[in-house]
């Protein structure tokens, strides 16, 4: 829960309103268009079960809120993998905040591939990824200062003290 309503969600909803300037459309309406269009494709080619019927400003961020996802734990753990091939497609590594989105969206797929194995060094390889992807999710917090992207809530406190407490596969 912490991972998939927290830091996933707030993770990814930041992301996508990244990729939405990037996205073709003369406004929000056709650039969501386009942007739920390349999660299709991407639901296609890795034959995704857990899917977002739909894709709305609202559902990326709410009004006066920071950006976050909002759709079931399925959906966004299903959209993980998603990110980095949008963040490698979409963000160049010119700008420091693209490219530390870039980074963060391999640390989370690699997070979440790691939860799932059974590797000898499973342990160690969470706190690693947890780490770089907190540590550059804070760099991007105090870039952004001022504004609603890319908060910190405590649901990174939380996940960050599972992966410290994680021993051994």
């Amino acid at each position: 829960h912490a991972m998939d309503q927290g830091v996933a969600a707030d993770y990814v909803g930041n992301l996508l309103n990244m990729l939405l300037p990037k996205m073709e459309g003369r406004n929000m309406k056709k650039r969501l268009q386009a942007l739920h269009m390349e999660i299709k494709r991407f639901y296609e080619a890795k034959g995704v079960e857990s899917r977002l019927q739909t894709l709305t400003r609202g559902m990326i961020q709410k009004t006066k809120a920071p950006p976050k996802l909002r759709a079931k734990a399925a959906e966004l753990r299903d959209l993980i993998p998603f990110t980095k091939i949008a963040a490698d497609k979409f963000l160049g590594s010119s700008k420091p905040t693209e490219e530390a989105a870039k980074k963060m969206a391999h640390h989370l797929v690699e997070l979440y591939g790691t939860l799932s194995s059974n590797a000898e060094n499973r342990a160690e390889v969470m706190r690693e990824n947890s780490r770089k992807f907190c540590i550059l999710y804070s760099g991007l917090e105090k870039h952004f200062t001022g504004t609603k992207l890319w908060r910190i809530k405590p649901k990174f406190h939380l996940m960050q003290e599972l992966f410290e407490m994680t021993k051994g596969a």
